[in-house]
């Protein structure tokens, strides 16, 4: 078995990353899913994988920016959680870690205007999918775990250097509006 990327290809994936391993998932980075019309490869942004009381919960998430329409926003989140890519994930863990009770869960992170979002979360719900703004989702997800760590006083582990970062900018009172 091959494990792929070990870094994502952006500050932005590398925070969902980051993010996934701070909640003690394994995380994969540019799965391969599939291939292209012409040949390219097709690939998962970031993997997050553990095993629970009732199986191994994947959390899929796809971060990118689309620009346009509500309507232009569903159809390309659509894409990067067809049928196909979901089984070749899903098959992928499972030969990981042996189990075949697969939680499934697809989040995107796009980065668009609010009202488009919006519109958009709408319509992905029925489909299981959870849309986040990134704004949502850094201020939801990542801002409560910095902010716990700083009130602790404790950093996370060395190689999640972007919430590093982060925790040194709210704890410096660097990012006044966030600390």
């Amino acid at each position: 078995m091959v494990l792929y990327m070990v870094f994502a290809r952006t500050w932005s994936k590398e925070l969902v990353s980051e993010w996934l391993t701070a909640l003690g998932y394994a995380v994969l980075v540019g799965v391969p899913v599939g291939t292209g019309r012409g040949g390219g490869r097709k690939d998962a942004d970031i993997i997050g994988f553990k095993s629970g009381e009732h199986g191994v919960k994947i959390i899929h998430c796809e971060i990118s920016s689309v620009w346009g329409s509500s309507r232009r926003v569903v159809d390309y989140v659509r894409s990067k959680f067809s049928a196909e890519r979901v089984e070749n994930i899903r098959l992928y863990v499972a030969d990981i870690t042996s189990s075949n009770n697969i939680i499934y869960e697809k989040h995107a992170i796009i980065f668009t205007s609010r009202g488009v979002i919006e519109k958009a979360k709408k319509i992905l719900e029925r489909d299981g999918i959870k849309l986040w703004s990134f704004q949502e989702f850094f201020n939801t997800q990542i801002l409560p775990i910095v902010r716990e760590k700083v009130k602790r006083a404790r950093t996370f582990p060395d190689g999640l250097w972007l919430l590093n970062m982060l925790y040194t900018l709210c704890s410096e009172k660097l990012l006044n509006e966030y600390s």
